[in-house]
């Protein structure tokens, strides 16, 4: 079985009860299982780069999911929670710049960050955000 297809993290708590933006999450997941392997295998400081502009790119495309659908709904928190997303933007803009000054941390500093900021985007914005579409039929 190929890494990115296994999601070793993701649990049914992790889920925010809209199918869409659960599947958009697992793959979330599945790029940080695949740095995790990689960083075990000892090949993460050569594929930092590409892992952080796969992330960018899935993210920017998660997130315009997302914020289409608030917009469509007429989510009342959809800026607070659009700046949610512009911080992961910026954070991954520091990886970046971690990566590109040859930090050997670098890898340790993403997988942190990422998995924390997640789960704390699932759990502290994300939810409500579904409850709100759930309530109005949007699964």
């Amino acid at each position: 079985m190929n890494v990115i297809d296994e999601i070793p993290f993701w649990t049914d708590a992790d889920s925010v009860h809209v199918k869409l933006f659960d599947l958009q999450h697992q793959h979330l997941f599945k790029l940080l299982h695949r740095l995790e392997t990689e960083m075990r295998e000892g090949r993460a400081r050569d594929r930092l780069y590409q892992f952080l502009a796969d992330v960018a790119d899935y993210a920017a495309e998660h997130f315009a999911t997302e914020e289409a659908v608030m917009r469509a709904y007429e989510y009342p928190f959809r800026e607070l929670h659009a700046q949610e997303h512009r911080k992961l933007a910026s954070m991954i803009a520091r990886f970046r710049d971690q990566e590109a000054a040859g930090d050997p941390a670098a890898s340790l500093s993403v997988l942190r960050g990422m998995r924390e900021w997640i789960s704390g985007h699932l759990q502290v914005t994300d939810r409500p955000c579904t409850e709100f579409l759930n309530a109005r039929g949007f699964r």
